[in-house]
């Protein structure tokens, strides 16, 4: 497996590409692109964090798929919302999300890895 150093780089890449496309008021299309990618993004870095939590036996494993679960729902609910609150409030509210998100769970896995040795 490939290192997560580099994934909260990537999201926040994404985040900003998108926060940038709806600054600069650009067309829809590029806009959805930049949500699908971040919404891709999630999936693929929740995806990855559940392979290394079973691979190394993570004893939290189970409460971080569940948040991961909860997660992805509000996700789905943060986005219906988007027409009606606007997409720089949708995208501060995703952003919020995975840097607490990040800054919490992710941060003990990390620990709890590195413990394991994977990096």
């Amino acid at each position: 497996m490939t290192s997560n150093r580099k994934r909260p780089a990537r999201s926040n890449k994404a985040n900003n590409e998108l926060n940038h496309d709806l600054s600069t008021e650009a067309d829809d299309t590029p806009v959805e692109n930049r949500f699908d990618a971040l919404i891709s993004f999630t999936v693929h870095h929740f995806q990855t964090e559940h392979a290394y939590m079973v691979e190394h036996r993570y004893p939290d494993a189970k409460a971080h798929d569940d948040e991961h679960g909860q997660l992805t729902s509000e996700l789905r609910l943060i986005l219906k919302k988007k027409q009606r609150e606007g997409d720089l409030l949708v995208l501060q509210k995703i952003k919020d999300w995975l840097l607490t998100h990040i800054q919490n769970a992710d941060k003990a896995l990390g620990r709890y890895l590195n413990q394991q040795g994977v990096y």
